[in-house]
């Protein structure tokens, strides 16, 4: 009798392990690749020895249901919504928009102003002549930034996990676009569900449907715990050639992984900043090979240790709503003119 119950408990124990091994995948972790048996198993039991789970499930799993449309912020402590997607602004960066009709003829959803949704803008301009491209190796690379004005994010657009979700409610640059989900990787980045003022739509489609001359991306704080830098490279690196084939136009920001707090960083094996400061590091070399900007908005927030301010943060990793606004104005201070970076870049790093 004792031998039937041990076993049924195994049993249970496994189903139940096998379910949360699937849950772990959904949000974006993925086991290593030499890892054996069962892929499930293999993350739970990961999670379970190391301490890595999708931690925005229990600390802010819960989003803005609708496009802030003043200085109200909006609690994403404390909002309790069943909703599965994010309502996000359709900003004056389509070009579509701009003629008043989507792909099929029909309207793009985006109208003129009337205090809630952007006015519909030029969209992205036409490329210069190759030849006043910088590319990676050229005398002048990096190029400088310099400091822009709102209508340099008129054709932008913003793609990235809960901590853009956060930039969007609490700091917003007007006229962007947003496509942000939490729990977002740059594995499940393309099949995201968000929601814009145009239609319900996964970052795939938005990509497919509309033009933007600059696309901000900011994700790697939920795989953080999975497999090693270089495979969070390359996994970063063939989205990067999607994205890339979808926006040969586009100027593209690679935005470095925020770090934690003191507190997390001492007592997490997997969310702590050796590990975010070796992705970005990986990112920084990523952008310098296929010709894009790398920005590090770590450069306004840490402390004298190079971690996030307890102060700025409940939970170690994401900023209370009044501490966007560093970020917010670091954009406009890091910018780089539309058409000094040839943006139809391969990502071997030879010149086309």
């Amino acid at each position: 009798m004792r031998r039937n119950k041990c076993f049924i408990a195994i049993v249970l124990i496994s189903i139940l392990l096998v379910a949360y091994g699937r849950v772990l995948a959904t949000y974006g972790y993925e086991a290593p690749e030499n890892a054996e048996g069962s892929r499930s198993l293999v993350l739970a039991a990961l999670s379970l020895r190391e301490g890595v789970f999708p931690w925005n499930m229990e600390v802010q799993d819960t989003h803005p249901i609708a496009v802030p449309t003043d200085s109200v912020a909006l609690n994403l402590d404390g909002m309790e919504t069943g909703e599965d997607e994010i309502r996000m602004t359709e900003g004056a960066g389509d070009a579509l928009a701009a003629s008043g009709e989507d792909a099929a003829g029909g309207s793009a959803g985006v109208t003129e102003s009337d205090g809630t949704r952007p006015q519909a803008g030029p969209g992205a301009p036409e490329p210069p002549e190759k030849e006043h491209y910088l590319r990676p190796g050229d005398e002048g690379w990096p190029p400088e930034f310099i400091t822009v004005d709102e209508d340099y994010f008129a054709d932008a657009l913003f793609i990235g996990d809960s901590r853009v979700v956060g930039l969007w409610a609490y700091a917003p640059i007007e006229g962007a676009t947003y496509y942000g989900r939490t729990a977002m990787t740059i594995t499940n980045m393309f099949s995201c569900k968000v929601e814009t003022d145009a239609d319900v739509k996964t970052v795939q489609e938005g990509l497919e449907n509309h033009r933007f001359g600059k696309i901000y991306i900011k994700v790697g704080i939920n795989e953080i715990g999975t497999g090693n830098t270089e495979y969070f490279v390359n996994n970063y690196r063939e989205r990067l050639q999607e994205l890339m084939a979808l926006q040969p136009q586009a100027l593209i920001y690679i935005q470095g992984v925020m770090h934690v707090d003191a507190h997390k960083d001492a007592t997490e094996r997997y969310i702590n900043n050796t590990l975010i400061n070796e992705r970005n590091e990986g990112l920084r070399a990523l952008a310098e090979e296929v010709g894009a900007i790398y920005l590090d908005i770590n450069e306004v927030y840490d402390d004298e240790s190079g971690c996030l301010p307890g102060d700025m943060t409940g939970d170690g990793v994401h900023l209370y709503a009044q501490c966007y606004t560093p970020w917010h104005d670091y954009l406009f201070t890091h910018a780089i003119p539309w058409g000094t970076v040839l943006p139809q870049q391969d990502t071997s790093g030879n010149k086309k």
